[in-house]
């Protein structure tokens, strides 16, 4: 089963200078896919599994205009829960979030050491673990697919940074993928997703609203963000 989220109607990008740009109808699709049984599939070269508990989502940006070589795009995906604990899963060990408090606006974004794993994993739960309870997640790629106007697909490489922060009233566990610049008339097409550990069927998370463990999960598109924008540009 799947359905897409695409932009029907122009979108402003807010810059000071250059004068603002936009994107048009089209330009960015959500292809939302959930399946009734395991699946591994290819993505980039590279085998992922996705499980009946499981909702993987294609980001799909098309036509971004950057307004110069040395920008990078980030996706801010925010995520919370009742109890609002995390733990990211990184290459130097386990690091717990305590998204509760925030760290305000002094404290740049950390940066998310990845793991040498295709997929990178970030656990959360609605309440202090127990062995039976069900722990929720939200994957993403180490890589994504930019195919420029030449329609020759190319492999860039993803990184990702993290902060606790408020966002109106609820605070966010906030992380942002980040993607090196590409192209003019390229399309970028990443994949994440977000699931529960465990089998329960993927249409029990869509009867609750998508939303795993009390998870709200809201995507943003970033232009300029500092910490982001420090990381070494992919090879």
């Amino acid at each position: 089963m799947g359905f897409n989220f695409t932009l029907n109607n122009q979108m402003t990008i807010v810059e000071k200078t250059p004068p603002p740009q936009s994107l048009k109808s089209g330009d960015v699709v959500l292809v939302v896919k959930a399946y009734n049984n395991t699946r591994t599939i290819t993505v980039n070269g590279q085998s992922v599994t996705i499980n009946t508990a499981e909702i993987k989502i294609d980001f799909v940006l098309k036509n971004w205009p950057f307004a110069s070589t040395g920008d990078k795009l980030a996706l801010q995906v925010n995520m919370h829960s009742d109890y609002n604990h995390f733990a990211l899963d990184q290459s130097t060990g386990t690091t717990t979030v305590d998204a509760t408090n925030d760290e305000g606006a002094a404290v740049m974004e950390h940066p998310y050491t990845e793991t040498s794993n295709t997929e990178q994993n970030v656990r959360y739960a609605s309440g202090p673990v127990t062995s039976s309870m069900n722990i929720g997640f939200f994957h993403f790629v180490n890589t994504a697919t930019v195919t420029p106007a030449s329609g020759i697909p190319q492999s860039v490489q993803v990184v990702a940074a993290y902060k606790a922060e408020r966002d109106g009233p609820e605070t966010f566990l906030k992380l942002y993928l980040v993607y090196p610049h590409f192209p003019s008339g390229s399309t970028l097409v990443h994949d994440p997703s977000f699931g529960l550990q465990g089998e329960l069927p993927t249409l029990y998370i869509i009867a609750g609203g998508a939303g795993v463990a009390g998870l709200a999960a809201v995507i943003v598109i970033r232009y300029h963000h500092l910490q982001v924008q420090r990381f070494p540009k992919s090879k």
